[in-house]
């Protein structure tokens, strides 16, 4: 009977790999019995309450803890030592514990109690300037008020898309606007009853013709706010039956700003013949001045119009502004300049009769009528602390008005040597004026409910050019 002895062979790798494992449990068991554990709690000196979130660092060892929602922590395998451990959180005065003893094998117990951190609060200043430009202020404005006013402020007038101050005051009650007529009527009074303020101070038309300035050129850039007065005060002046109309105009109240509006528009009756305009002006409007020599026809102008080309409806608004620190007080600069052109064509019948009933005018014509304006409007602001305020206010407009007419029919004043009164007319004019407006604001505050306001201003108004050309039979 045979016997069969059956080995069974190990490979070397698996010899070696055991041999590793075996000295690496064997290190692992050496190092645990030579380190420690550190474990304790973190929480406020005054209440007790446990801060989560805590850091706990031990000084001499990458060894970092974070204390749990009880304000726990427990740091494992600490190398027997002395340590120095450090506990902080936010807002806390970071505490140090010294001479931290870990034993091997054992465990260390320690409390960290973290002192609130105290913060001194220096005063701090606050300089307000009121935004008269929010409904809010200016309803508060009108509680506030003695006297029965209505005020509209720039953001109001840009959430119901009113584009101009002409259809802003028309949407209080008791003032209406008539076609045709560029000034505003308050309970049915007209120009000569009304008066305007610009910024509290009267400001005069930039057309003689008329006593107030057209509302229709402050556009809703330059405008903060406007108030309607139908009662006198103290205040203001008393040269108006109908209503006062105060102007207060745009200021910066944003850090910085700058915007550019382009717009064009094409009038199709004008484009369709040819346009005439009267020499005399040029591109922006202005007018030549200089006046004929005694005794002599040297007139700069020509009596024949000029026609245009491709005449465009146009208009340019640009503003912009920025505001600056001077010393510790705010200085803030804002500007707004306007450019606007309109060209307009009518063909018209005119007829006029004397007191006996005869017919001494009936004539057909065409008039060729141009509208250009710009504006510019620059504020400068200074606020000195809480008790002084000092502003500049500039304001350009310029505005030219001109059409030529042309007429064909009975005149018995113009046509007298026709036959039958027959005649042709050609006239041409240039209204071309130029108002200027410098006012110096300055206000203290004297006491709580004591304020003294001072006010410089000063207006030009100059009608630069008109111009008319004679008859033609």
């Amino acid at each position: 009977m045979q016997e069969f002895i059956r080995r069974k062979v190990i490979p070397k790798s698996m010899v070696f790999v055991g041999i590793l494992l075996l000295l690496f449990f064997s290190f692992l068991s050496s190092v645990s019995g030579q380190s420690g554990v550190i474990k304790g709690s973190v929480f406020d000196s005054n209440t007790r309450e446990p801060l989560t979130g805590a850091t706990i660092v031990v000084k001499g060892v990458s060894k970092v803890a974070i204390a749990d929602a009880g304000g726990d922590f427990i740091i494992q395998n600490v190398p027997a030592d002395t340590y120095q451990l450090t506990g902080s959180h936010l807002s806390y005065e970071s505490v140090t514990k010294e001479n931290v003893v870990v034993r091997a094998g054992d465990t260390t117990e320690i409390e960290l109690a973290l002192i609130p951190e105290s913060i001194r609060l220096e005063v701090i200043e606050i300089i307000a300037r009121v935004n008269r430009e929010t409904e809010n202020m200016l309803l508060a404005e009108q509680r506030r008020s003695l006297m029965a006013t209505q005020i509209v402020g720039a953001r109001e007038l840009s959430r119901k898309g009113i584009s101009d101050a002409a259809a802003a005051v028309s949407q209080v009650s008791g003032i209406s606007r008539q076609e045709g007529v560029k000034n505003v009527f308050v309970r049915g009074l007209g120009d000569r009853y009304n008066a305007t303020l610009f910024n509290g101070m009267p400001m005069p038309s930039e057309d003689p013709e008329y006593k107030n300035i057209a509302l229709a050129f402050f556009v809703t850039d330059i405008i903060q706010s406007i108030g309607v007065y139908k009662v006198f005060s103290a205040k203001n002046t008393g040269d108006a039956g109908g209503a006062i109309i105060d102007i207060t105009s745009g200021e910066l109240f944003n850090k910085q700003l700058l915007s550019l509006e382009i717009s064009e528009g094409l009038n199709t009756d004008i484009n369709r013949r040819t346009f005439l305009r009267p020499a005399g002006s040029d591109f922006f409007g202005f007018a030549g001045t200089r006046r004929p020599t005694p005794g002599k026809f040297d007139f700069t102008n020509s009596l024949d119009p000029s026609p245009a080309r491709f005449p465009l409806n146009q208009s340019f608004r640009l503003s912009g502004g920025k505001r600056f620190t001077l010393g510790e007080n705010p200085l803030s600069l804002f500007l707004v300049a306007t450019h606007a052109t309109e060209y307009a064509y009518t063909e018209e019948t005119v007829r006029n009769i004397n007191t006996a009933g005869i017919i001494y005018q009936d004539q057909t014509g065409k008039k060729y009528s141009g509208k250009t304006n710009q504006l510019v409007l620059a504020n400068l602001n200074y606020d000195m602390g809480r008790t002084h305020s000092i502003a500049y206010h500039f304001m350009m407009l310029h505005v030219n008005n001109q059409y030529v007419g042309e007429y064909s029919g009975k005149h018995s004043e113009k046509h007298q040597d026709g036959d039958q009164d027959m005649g042709y007319l050609r006239r041409q004019q240039i209204n071309d004026n130029l108002l200027l407006t410098y006012q110096l604001l300055s206000k203290w505050t004297l006491a709580e409910r004591l304020d003294l306001t001072v006010s410089i201003c000063e207006y030009r108004v100059c009608q630069r050019g008109k111009s008319r050309s004679p008859s033609v039979r």
